[in-house]
């Protein structure tokens, strides 16, 4: 057990890819919609859907951040700016029609983006904190 969550720990502190993101994303997605429908018939929101995939999203987007050379904690961002909104917007207090608007598709904006970001940006060609370019002999890659 113990070598199980040290291969993870390794895993998370290494760099990936923009394929290995785009992989990590779709199982996400189908792991989603899998939990949206049985959620459906067991009653649970697609909120709970996020929640349970939460790890996997943190995981493929903390290694692809750190790709790009920055912290993992950008990888909150997405559910982060849910939140965020939800005081504004608590504050504000808009009409309700703007309200559903700006909390709809608000946070939907930023995740769109925050996944083009994470999937199209190229990543760091040389070492950086937190190791060798991926592809290349680290054994925090091997997967």
């Amino acid at each position: 057990m113990d070598n199980l969550i040290q291969a993870f720990a390794d895993n998370v502190r290494g760099r990936g890819d923009r394929r290995e993101f785009w992989i990590g994303f779709a199982l996400q997605l189908v792991a989603s919609f899998a939990l949206v429908i049985a959620g459906g018939m067991l009653h649970f929101s697609y909120v709970w859907a996020s929640f349970l995939t939460l790890p996997v999203w943190l995981f493929y987007a903390n290694r692809r951040l750190h790709d790009l050379g920055v912290t993992g904690w950008l990888g909150l961002i997405p559910f982060g700016s849910g939140f965020v909104l939800g005081i504004v917007v608590g504050l504000a207090k808009p009409a309700p029609e703007i309200r559903a608007l700006v909390m709809t598709f608000a946070p939907l904006a930023v995740t769109v983006a925050t996944v083009l970001w994470l999937g199209c940006t190229p990543g760091q060609a040389e070492p950086n904190r937190f190791g060798a370019p991926p592809g290349q002999d680290n054994p925090a890659d091997t997967f």
